[in-house]
C-alpha cells in the first residue's frame, strides 16, 4: 500500500508498505508517511558510509566514491526465495536468475 503525507514545511513524504492483508499494509504506510523523520533516517544511513570511507582530497572524487559505496550497499542482498546465497545486482529489480550481463558490472 502507498501513502503520502504533506508536512508543514511543504515537503511530501511517501511510504510504501507490504503486509499480510491490505489493511495491515495501509496502516503501516499511513503511520510511516505521517511519523517518519526522513532527514533523521538519511543521517543515520549515511553514518555507515562516512565511517567506512576516508575523505578524498577532491570533493567530486569523494562524492563519487561515497555514491558508489551507497549504491553497492543497497544492491547487495541476502539470500531470498530460490537464491540461496548472498547476491548483488546492478539494479534493485529482482532477477529470477543472476544474468551474465549483470555480473559484468560487479567485482567481488
Amino acid at each position: 500500500s502507498l501513502a503520502t503525507s504533506s508536512m508543514s514545511s511543504g515537503v511530501n513524504n511517501f511510504a510504501l508498505c507490504y503486509g499480510a492483508t491490505e489493511n495491515e499494509a495501509t496502516a503501516c504506510a499511513l503511520e510511516a508517511a505521517h511519523n517518519t523523520d526522513v532527514g533523521a533516517v538519511m543521517k543515520q544511513r549515511n553514518r555507515y558510509i562516512l565511517a567506512k570511507l576516508p575523505a578524498l582530497p577532491s570533493a567530486s572524487d569523494d562524492r563519487f566514491a561515497r555514491k558508489m559505496l551507497s549504491t553497492m550497499k543497497v544492491n547487495t542482498l541476502s539470500a531470498e526465495g530460490q537464491i540461496s546465497q548472498h547476491w548483488s545486482t546492478t539494479c534493485r529489480a529482482h532477477h529470477r536468475w543472476t544474468f551474465l550481463w549483470d555480473a559484468m558490472f560487479q567485482a567481488r
